[in-house]
């Protein structure tokens, strides 16, 4: 049923961007998008956790106000270039309020490419090239970014919102190059895209009209040289062309003005005003909670802080939006993990245990995985770090010893939804994994383990004693140490 829905979706998009491309069909192709992202919005609710990744709410978003961008311009434009000011605003935001002041102290790429979910043998080069000072100027680059490419994007120069794209498609740019994160780094350069304006690409909004009452550019196109190399012999103006083209222009422009203007039937009219209206007022209480998210980003919590004044209550009460998925919240990177750890899931075969292959993630310290995902993004693996890191922060061990508790306890429902069906060898499950062979009547252990670049150690990591060192398994790409057994 994903399966066709997907297809579906697929087929919808084409037959939109086809259909948004003429006057008289824009308006179905708008609907068409708009049935597309209804599609997506029950894949989100469907996919329940393995859908609930910010780039996802950041694509319903976007198509939303896309959508509405096919029947009227400008003020969905507008939505749009809030979206992605926003975008970027909350992921500074994020950074600089952390409780952990690695980004405040420009430290966060001494240990990002390590840590990231999945790693890519250009992050591993840029990894060891990284010295202190190119790590903090990296940093100060994404944190300028990131603050001031919203600000220019509201510029009422062209080159400043010129500026302001360049900055945001540099910055996506260097991210994909460096990690994998699916389709995130295209649909953030996408709709960064609404800093531009038609002043950008002024050949683009040239009318038929303004084309053909430019008579001086005609005139200026036929003072061409007509000799046989374009040297001193050349004529100027041959036979009189440039009276002639004067004359066409002149009773094009008579036809021109000669054609009567059909004026709309009153039904219509109202109609369009009244949709004008309804999107004017969509856009205002968009802008509204888009103040109200940004306040919520750049405000720390805190149990002392004084009540909010009785006008931002109002504020944060507006929800309308934000309960269908038109107005996201989203704050990336914020926190950078100091260490690369990962859940190592194994299997039981003929009295030995064997390691399950995962497709992309790392797992096997002799295994790099070279590709770059722009256009997939494999959930299982992304979603396998983020449970490795909650189950194996140091807040959470801490948490586990004083409670008591299981490492399991710290484990997200799917994840144990996932062993049981890995353990009856459910073929969708296993169809995720690397092409292996597995035995229904073995048993599965799972065990947490801390990764290293075997190139290159943490740049905060001492020389390891001879007892310590003897800890860490080293392989040609990885180095590894067991942390915990989780099963």
């Amino acid at each position: 049923m994903k399966l066709r829905l997907c297809g579906l979706g697929l087929l919808l998009a084409v037959l939109a961007a086809a259909m948004v491309s003429f006057e008289t069909t824009r308006s179905v192709g708008a609907l068409l998008l708009l049935l597309q992202c209804l599609i997506y919005r029950a894949l989100f609710y469907a996919g329940s956790d393995f859908m609930a990744l910010q780039w996802d709410t950041l694509l319903h978003e976007a198509g939303l106000w896309s959508a509405l961008l096919a029947l009227q311009p400008e003020l969905p434009l507008a939505a749009l270039r809030l979206l992605a000011a926003k975008l970027f605003l909350q992921a500074a935001a994020c950074k600089l309020i952390a409780e952990e002041p690695t980004w405040r102290q420009l430290r966060a790429l001494d240990y990002h490419f390590q840590s990231q979910p999945l790693p890519t043998l250009l992050g591993l080069v840029v990894h060891r090239l990284c010295c202190p000072c190119i790590s903090k100027l990296g940093c100060g680059f994404v944190l300028a970014a990131e603050l001031c490419a919203p600000l220019l994007s509201f510029g009422v120069h062209r080159y400043c919102r010129l500026a302001a794209f360049s900055l945001c498609a540099v910055l996506m740019l260097a991210i994909g190059l460096t990690g994998n994160y699916g389709f995130f780094n295209l649909l953030s350069t996408v709709v960064a895209l609404s800093f531009l304006g038609d002043d950008v690409f002024a050949w683009t909004s040239r009318t038929v009209r303004e084309l053909v009452e430019g008579q001086d550019d005609l005139v200026n196109i036929t003072n061409v040289s007509f000799g046989p190399f374009g040297g001193d012999e050349a004529l100027s103006d041959p036979g009189g062309v440039n009276e002639t083209l004067k004359d066409l222009a002149g009773e094009l422009l008579s036809e021109l003005e000669g054609v009567p203007f059909n004026e709309e039937p009153l039904i219509l009219q109202i109609c369009e005003t009244a949709f004008m209206t309804l999107l004017a007022l969509l856009v205002g209480c968009y802008a509204l909670e888009n103040v109200v998210v940004l306040m919520d980003g750049f405000s720390r919590p805190s149990a002392d802080a004084p009540e909010a004044p009785g006008w931002q209550r109002w504020l944060r009460g507006m929800r309308l939006l934000r309960q269908v998925g038109a107005c996201g919240s989203y704050g990336l990177f914020g926190h950078v993990e100091k260490k690369r750890l990962e859940l190592v899931i194994s299997q039981q075969k003929q009295g030995q245990w064997q390691e399950l292959r995962h497709r992309y993630k790392p797992g096997d310290v002799n295994r790099m995985s070279w590709r770059w995902l722009w256009w997939h993004l494999p959930r299982l693996d992304w979603l396998l770090w983020l449970c490795a890191v909650r189950m194996g922060s140091q807040r959470s061990l801490e948490l586990q010893r004083r409670l008591r508790l299981r490492p399991m306890a710290a484990a997200p429902e799917w994840f144990n939804l996932f062993l049981a069906k890995l353990k009856r060898r459910e073929p969708a499950v296993v169809a995720l994994l690397q092409a292996q062979e597995l035995d229904a009547s073995e048993a599965l252990k799972v065990e947490l383990y801390e990764y290293e670049w075997a190139a290159c150690t943490c740049k905060e990591r001492t020389e390891d004693s001879e007892s310590e060192e003897a800890l860490w398994e080293r392989g040609s790409w990885w180095r590894r140490r067991k942390v915990l057994d989780v099963t």
